[in-house]
């Protein structure tokens, strides 16, 4: 009966946390600076990952996301982590060089971060061109759409496709959302948080 009491008591409290985390306002998208003037930054956030195999099998991961940019040294560190914060995986690469760590703290090392990322995970994910994406940057052939504000709506990178979402109307707002699309990729990034030292 006690343990009766006690698990319900757990799934009544879990319940309330849950309530209370959904029901809290984003946090500010705004950066301390003009949109375009942002370089190095600092997010934490969520993922969605589904890969549709040739066979017709579809692969979904989802979890935790750190990311650090420091634009002038051109370096990145991207931690996943699963929903509840174990260690998955952490890419570090800058120029010329890309270490992948699993979580088992195996090491790998190349010198490409897209091919180190496909070579550990089957997943062939354009890492580089990421930070770019995240702040809207498109490279020189890609296709830029504007939303009313003039902030990024929409990246045409063929065959990838980035679809932006902002949590308010302010037009140096960073993004909340991001819809990354390919023939066999879908991929989506929720930010809870932007720092822009």
């Amino acid at each position: 009966m006690i343990c009766g009491r006690r698990s319900f008591f757990l799934s009544v409290l879990t319940l309330a946390v849950c309530a209370a985390c959904t029901s809290l306002p984003p946090a500010s998208t705004v950066p301390a600076r003009a949109r375009g003037e942002v370089g190095d930054f600092i997010l934490e956030g969520r993922f969605a990952l589904q890969v549709s195999r040739p066979e017709g099998r579809v692969d979904k991961a989802a979890g935790r996301l750190h990311w650090q940019h420091d634009s002038s040294n051109s370096r990145d560190l991207v931690r996943l982590a699963t929903p509840l914060g174990s260690g998955l995986a952490e890419l570090q690469y800058g120029p010329g060089a890309a270490l992948l760590i699993t979580s088992d703290r195996q090491q790998r090392h190349g010198t490409d971060p897209a091919a180190l990322l496909q070579e550990a995970t089957g997943y062939p994910l354009p890492v580089e061109q990421l930070p770019g994406w995240l702040l809207g940057r498109p490279a020189a052939q890609d296709t830029l759409s504007r939303d009313p504000q003039q902030r990024p709506l929409r990246i045409e990178s063929p065959p990838w496709r980035i679809d932006y979402r902002y949590s308010d109307t302010h037009p140096d707002s960073l993004p909340q959302r991001l819809d990354i699309s390919h023939p066999e990729i879908g991929l989506r990034l929720f930010i809870e948080q932007w720092q822009t030292p």
